[in-house]
């Protein structure tokens, strides 16, 4: 297993179909990767400022119903805890 890792908007992707891009290039194009590599990627970890521009986040945070609530806490958690790895 991978070293945790915290990708910024000027990290270059060294795995997977993004290799040698940068995440802000992948950002712009694909931020469902992104999303994705944060989801299920454990070693992948991204910058607060990434996080709080993901589309799910910014859709959950303006939508605030119960279940959006719980799925946003559950994203945060996840997200908390990968920084703590670093």
């Amino acid at each position: 297993m991978r070293k945790m890792k915290q990708y910024s908007f000027e990290s270059v992707f060294d795995f997977g179909q993004c290799e040698g891009k940068t995440l802000k290039e992948v950002f712009d194009k694909s931020p469902s990767y992104i999303n994705w590599c944060f989801q299920k990627v454990d070693w992948f970890c991204i910058t607060d400022d990434i996080f709080n521009k993901l589309p799910i986040v910014e859709f959950l945070r303006k939508d605030l119903n119960t279940e959006n609530m719980k799925w946003l806490e559950e994203l945060v958690s996840i997200h908390n805890n990968k920084k703590h790895l670093i």
